[in-house]
């Protein structure tokens, strides 16, 4: 008999993260406590390979990080970075199994004399960055670091224009990607399973046999704004109307509401999750 659990992930408690709840919608409730941040973009330099090749070579000497990046396609996943000037080489690699990063946007710079690598490099770095957008939206600005591979000098002079951005992970490898579709927290629904629960107002919803940390095993709705006291009591109801006395075990449960500045009402519910205490589940764990 299979099992739920995969030791190659530590959850996450929905209940023990804060919440600042930028919604992807137009009312953009706060889900939870309000929390701010800076949102840092590095400039990653990579591991440094030697190489006298033409610039518009496939693959570094004696190499074996994989093809340039520009090979890849745009959402690809990558592992094997390796950085040469103003080249970058990985090896494409499943977005379920471990990797360092994926590849973001392509973008052509206009015609011209070569400006120099440090102007290309800032103007591409800027391309990047509006490239990744969405992703500073969500609040996950802070989890990557944008590398540029770039034309040098002499592949701008064969007419290259072309730029590949490289979104590296901080933190450490993932088994997911952070440009997939989000989806308003408020509009779960019972049964959904979730990548991860993260600190914004919307998650990623994926297909229960595929690797994830939350599922949703119930939501309950208000008439109007509940007490804490009618909160925890629906919440109890909900946990024994799904599970009654035979909960999961290695998993713990939580709620999620809007916060106290963000109820409304057609969103006067709580969430009802289980979250997995050690590794990921790779299966729904909602009685049919």
């Amino acid at each position: 008999m299979s099992t739920p659990l995969d030791d190659d992930a530590t959850p996450k408690d929905p209940a023990s993260e804060p919440e600042d709840g930028p919604a992807r919608r137009t009312k953009r409730l706060a889900i939870g406590a309000l929390a701010t941040g800076l949102i840092a973009v590095g400039l990653g330099t990579g591991i440094a390979v030697l190489s006298s090749q033409d610039p518009k070579d496939s693959r570094p000497a004696g190499a074996a990080a994989g093809p340039r990046v520009s090979a890849l396609t745009p959402e690809d996943c990558f592992t094997g970075l390796r950085q040469d000037a103003t080249r970058i080489f990985a090896r494409k690699t499943p977005c379920d199994q471990p990797h360092q990063g994926e590849i973001g946007i392509k973008a052509s710079l206009p015609a011209g004399p070569f400006p120099g690598d440090g102007p290309l490099a800032s103007e591409a770095q800027k391309r990047c960055k509006q490239g990744a957008a969405s992703l500073y939206e969500a609040g996950k600005g802070g989890e990557i670091s944008i590398l540029t591979d770039r034309p040098d000098s002499k592949a701008w002079e064969g007419g290259d224009r072309a730029v590949t951005c490289v979104l590296r992970y901080v933190g450490g490898d993932k088994i997911y990607t952070l440009q997939a579709p989000r989806t308003y927290k408020m509009d779960l629904v019972a049964g959904d399973c979730v990548r991860e629960w993260d600190m914004t107002g919307s998650v990623v919803v994926v297909d229960c046999d595929t690797k994830h940390l939350v599922q949703v095993y119930g939501i309950v709705q208000f008439n109007e704004v509940p007490t804490l006291e009618e909160r925890e009591a629906a919440f109890d109801k909900c946990t024994a109307k799904v599970f009654g006395k035979r909960v999961p075990k290695n998993i713990s449960l939580s709620y999620e509401h809007p916060g106290e500045l963000g109820w409304q009402p057609d969103e006067a519910k709580i969430i009802c999750l289980l979250t997995a205490n050690k590794g990921t589940l790779n299966r729904s764990l909602v009685p049919k």
